[in-house]
């Protein structure tokens, strides 16, 4: 009765009938009433389909299927050329000067220069050595002039004493023998001086190429010495072998790599940049030992980018190496490299990105799948379980992914099954425990085995105690080790320590002794 009393004062109290009248009131709040109780109607429908949603179910689809192999790798160019560090050991290769990472470069352009102080003082150095050695031998011509003008002038007197004595001896033919004497003396004497003069010069001259032969090959010594110093200046800026893009490499000792940075310590020969050809690329990755059998080359591959996630590239594996190489020096972490051709020619593809990529291992058409969360395992079988039922039904699995499995049998395409499965009744475990636990077990055996095996040898250690002290340490029995590790052990005994003898043996039964126990082991 309040609802109606309420309901009956709204509708003539309100200003639609005020205005309108009370038809147009009662026809007002009736559409209301109506869409009041369709919006119910739509929460109450809302909440029955989220209680039906709670509850997963999955259908059996018949379609293709692939089992894949996904890991990470990185892009790379498949020709390239490599910018490495110049081959010294004299100097400390440290970079001071970089190109930044990506930077489009032509041929000759520098990429990175080195510290090179110590070769521009060392340069300064001989350039003044060579400064000094042209001034010596400017000087040493300049006295190589003077002396040999002394010596012709001294010639030209030689020859002019000589040509005079001859004269004189000509003009004493008709006087006494002792003033022809006397001129042919004089004569003998300007010879003498002449050949004496003469002989000088000649020997002057072999002196004088002698000295500037020998300062000549100073300077030519100076000279090669600047143009070692300038050329090894120019080994110290490394250029772009070609045009190409710059990609920095990993740089380092093998367990402390990084990219490539402004300051870095190069060593010889190390690869310090790449110019790679972007039109063909690839993808180097590594993949663990157990999947190393499965991957070959020819197998089809999809990969994403990190940058570009909603792009999608093909390839093909190209090769895959024989060796394992180590991956992870402090882990000790090793893998096999796989090669793959990119099959695109794209600009946004370049060299140093990450590539998740999609391997290809196999692919079948038309078979059943189910998801691999629908299927459980009752008494070490796989069981999946029907929409709506508690009863298991037996499957036949064949191959799965990370997210399927192929259906050989038990099961018919656009079955509903389900997720959950069911609270009590059966004891049903997560499919693949029970090949797990067998696993554990075998693993324990073969644990318990190698223990067993120390515990003979007397060599177990005790790994729950953090600390042991000298007289809690395990007694060794020596006699049932290996005659290497024994050797090994009584080599490493300090000096004058004496074997201890076991529980109950006499000293006899170490070669000789009193024949007393020994005190300490009662």
């Amino acid at each position: 009765m309040n609802i109606k009393k309420t309901w009956n004062w709204l509708i003539e109290n309100s200003p639609v009938t005020r205005k309108w009248g009370a038809v147009w009131g009662i026809r007002t709040y009736a559409a209301i009433g109506v869409v009041i109780l369709l919006l119910l109607i739509l929460v109450a429908f809302n909440r029955s389909s989220a209680v039906s949603s709670s509850v997963k179910w999955a259908r059996v689809q018949e379609g293709p299927f692939e089992v894949t192999l996904v890991e990470s790798g990185e892009i790379r160019a498949v020709n390239q050329q490599m910018v490495t560090a110049p081959m010294t050991w004299s100097t400390t290769l440290q970079i001071v000067e970089l190109i930044p990472e990506g930077t489009r470069v032509k041929k000759g352009d520098p990429l990175i220069h080195f510290d090179v102080a110590d070769i521009e003082t060392q340069l300064d150095l001989a350039r003044d050595r060579l400064t000094t050695l042209h001034a010596d031998l400017q000087k040493l011509e300049a006295e190589q002039s003077r002396v040999m003008m002394n010596l012709e002038n001294q010639l030209k007197l030689a020859e002019y004493s000589y040509e005079q004595a001859v004269l004189r001896l000509e003009m004493r033919q008709f006087e006494s023998e002792a003033r022809k004497e006397e001129a042919r003396l004089s004569l003998k004497q300007a010879e003498i001086d002449l050949a004496r003069i003469n002989k000088q010069l000649e020997s002057q001259v072999i002196i004088n190429n002698s000295q500037r032969m020998k300062l000549e090959m100073s300077i030519r010594q100076a000279e090669n010495r600047v143009r070692d110093f300038k050329e090894r200046l120019e080994e110290f800026t490394l250029r772009a072998p070609n045009d190409g893009m710059v990609v920095y490499q990993e740089v380092g000792s093998f367990n402390s790599r990084e990219r490539l940075k402004m300051g870095y310590t190069a060593n010889p020969r190390e690869d310090l940049i790449a110019i790679p050809d972007l039109s063909k690329m690839q993808i180097k990755l590594h993949i663990n030992e157990v999947d190393r059998p499965r991957v070959v080359p020819g197998q089809r591959v999809r990969f994403a980018m990190e940058a570009y996630p909603d792009a999608q590239f093909t390839g093909t594996v190209r090769e895959v190496s024989r060796l394992a190489e180590l991956i992870d020096f402090e882990a000790r972490l090793k893998g096999f490299s796989v090669y793959i051709d990119v099959d695109q020619s794209d600009p946004r593809l370049k060299p140093g990105m990450t590539a998740q990529a999609c391997i290809i291992l196999e692919s079948f058409e038309n078979v059943l799948t189910i998801p691999v969360g629908t299927l459980f395992e009752l008494d070490g079988r796989p069981v999946v379980f029907p929409w709506n039922s508690n009863r298991p039904v037996l499957i036949e699995t064949g191959l799965r992914n990370d997210g399927y499995v192929v259906v050989q049998g038990g099961l018919k395409k656009d079955m509903r099954i389900s997720y959950k499965r069911p609270d009590e009744g059966i004891a049903v475990t997560v499919y693949g425990r029970a090949e797990e636990e067998r696993r554990i077990d075998a693993l324990a055996v073969n644990l318990q085995e190698s223990f067993d095996i120390f515990r003979q040898r007397g060599i177990l250690y005790n790994y729950f105690k953090d600390e042991i002290t000298e007289s809690e340490k395990p007694a060794v029995d020596l006699d049932r080790l290996p005659p290497s590790i024994r050797e090994r052990l009584m080599q490493s005994r300090p000096k004058g320590a004496e074997p201890e003898d076991k529980v109950g043996e006499s000293g006899e039964g170490r070669g000789g002794g009193s024949g007393r126990e020994n005190p300490g082991k009662r």
